[in-house]
């Protein structure tokens, strides 16, 4: 009933008991043995501790907590089996030692938490409240139970074909791989993957029952052929993220139904078979860059909520959505990449009816989709001018763009577009230069900037008469004669105002535009600089916070550069 400290072992014989009750702590420091007709109370808040590198032998008794609690800081060995019984009251088991299992059925009625080592090396340990806080948990050939509310934040090994059950909810917060022929048994509980973490399913058999659920809000990642079996009552997997068949052929069988709820995405190769009614919404995305997945079963996978997404690859491969039966299109269809001219089958099925509402395709406009009897197929055909060159050189203050062409058919004219970086989508036009049309001859174009950057990204639209485009390629062209024009401007970030220092040459009106990120004018001063050294204040007080780009423009120079208000 108070404090005791014990060094030297305790014989209990027969049937007895022992109680520690009334707040008491009793602390075993010592090699001590629990042995059959032994019935340990650990009552009103009393404590038992087993210390640091005391070896305490569970073998028999029976252990039960009335608002009390039982602290491993030492050596458990548990070679019986039994049950820390829950009495009632606010009880507790933590393991901050190592608990190791040889034999029978072990259960923690009380909730528990590990932070050390548990070794599962024989029989079932069956948990009810747990959190694995962290440390380790080993289960080798033997089965670890989740009865009850199950918290998991460190992973847990499982080996030598060991069985992992299910029975109420299990959230895993942390990365977690089934392998080593592990059976994973949802049996009317719910096993949970926490979004952020990866599931690797690597080997062994997953099986459900009892109405059991496997909820997936991280990635899920099959690296085999497995199955998941359906027992009685009504289970499910629910992919609420990324479910992944990143083994490279082969087939994954899912015999309970597939559910898609919130922005799932599936993804890999090979055969995913879906023998289950099951739904589709989120993102299809074959292969893994790129490959082929077929996914089969009684439900269409493909609707007006889903997103195939192709990649294609300019060594010639690209992913492919296969199905044995017929398809009906629809949804959104975005495909991505470039590849070599030609016509390329990226979805195939036995047969194929319907199309999809959205189309999004490469730009450049030589990439065009059509639909057969059982494919849809991506065709890329050559825009009808062949550019041979394409180069500048800065001249004083400005930059000279040429380029040459081969032969053109039917070609309208190049939109010469500009940018400060190489970003698709910062390009914008600054002039354009007729074409010839029809030749099979040489011909030379020429273009100059009068305004450029210090440094310039340069591209060509190449137009042809129907309105279809393509470009060239992307060149980088620096101006050091005006790459000093702007000193510079301060601070970034800034709060109420930026402070702009350049030089001008004569005396002249300075523009300076400020545009947000979508390129909407939403400022604009007229700066009067005089020849040499000027220095300008830009109040920021009517912007909103957030990031922008500042156009400075003279007669003979212009520069874009960042302003951030916060």
């Amino acid at each position: 009933g108070g404090f005791f400290d014990q060094y030297e072992p305790i014989n209990f014989m027969g049937t007895c008991s022992f109680t520690i009750l009334g707040g008491g702590s009793h602390e075993i420091s010592t090699n001590q043995t629990f042995g059959p007709g032994l019935t340990v109370a650990i009552n009103n808040m009393g404590l038992l501790t087993n210390t640091d590198g005391n070896i305490l032998t569970w073998s028999g008794a029976t252990i039960s907590l009335s608002d009390g609690n039982f602290l491993n800081d030492g050596i458990i060995v548990n070679d019986f089996g039994g049950t820390i019984i829950n009495s009632g009251g606010a009880n507790s088991f933590a393991n901050k030692g190592t608990f190791t299992k040889t034999n029978g059925t072990t259960t923690f009625q009380v909730p528990s938490e590990n932070t050390g080592t548990i070794n599962v090396n024989s029989g079932t340990l069956s948990t009810r409240t747990f959190d694995h806080m962290g440390g380790t948990i080993n289960v080798a050939g033997s089965t670890l139970e989740s009865g009850g509310t199950f918290t998991q934040n460190a992973p847990i090994n499982f080996t030598s074909s060991a069985n992992f059950v299910v029975k109420s909810t299990h959230t895993m917060n942390v990365n977690q791989s089934f392998d080593n022929s592990t059976s994973v048994d949802i049996i009317g509980g719910k096993l949970i993957n926490a979004s952020g973490k990866i599931v690797t399913w690597a080997s062994g058999t997953m099986s459900m029952s009892a109405s059991g659920e496997f909820e997936n809000n991280g990635t899920f990642d099959n690296t085999f052929d497995g199955t998941i079996n359906n027992g009685s009552g009504s289970n499910k997997f629910t992919n609420k993220s990324i479910f992944k068949k990143s083994a490279v052929g082969g087939t994954t069988t899912i015999n309970v139904p597939f559910l898609s709820s919130g922005s799932p995405t599936i993804a890999g190769n090979g055969t995913l078979n879906l023998t289950a009614s099951s739904s589709f919404i989120g993102d299809i995305s074959p292969g893994l860059s790129p490959g082929n997945l077929t996914i089969n079963g009684t439900t269409n996978p493909i609707n007006s909520s889903t997103t195939l997404r192709i990649e294609l690859d300019p060594l010639g491969t690209f992913d492919v959505l296969q199905r044995s039966s017929a398809l009906t299109l629809g949804g959104s269809l975005v495909v991505t990449g470039s590849i070599p001219n030609g016509t390329y089958s990226v979805v195939s099925a036995s047969s194929i009816s319907g199309t999809f509402s959205s189309v999004s395709l490469p730009p450049g406009g030589e990439y065009t989709l059509q639909y057969t009897a059982n494919t849809v197929d991506i065709v890329r055909q050559p825009l009808p001018v062949e550019l041979t060159i394409f180069k500048g050189e800065s001249r004083k203050a400005e930059n000279m763009l040429t380029w040459e062409t081969a032969s053109e058919i039917n070609s309208e004219e190049f939109i010469v577009e500009r940018a400060e970086r190489a970003d698709e989508k910062l390009f914008q036009e600054i002039g354009r230069v007729g074409a010839k049309g029809n030749t099979n001859s040489y011909a030379a174009y020429d273009f100059m900037d009068k305004q450029p950057l210090p440094l310039s990204y340069y591209r060509l639209k190449i137009m042809d008469k129907d309105g279809s485009y393509e470009y060239s390629k992307i060149i980088a062209l620096q101006n050091n004669e005006i790459a000093s024009t702007i000193i510079k401007l301060y601070p970034v970030p800034a709060h109420n105002s930026v402070t702009l220092e350049f030089q001008c040459e004569k005396n002249e009106e300075v523009q300076v535009y400020i545009s947000d990120i979508t390129g909407k004018l939403v400022k604009q001063l007229v700066v009067a600089a005089s020849k040499g050294f000027n220095r300008q204040e830009v109040n920021l007080d009517d912007l909103p916070f957030g990031m922008y780009n500042a156009r400075i423009s003279g007669a003979d120079f212009e520069q874009i550069l960042r302003v951030i208000r916060n």
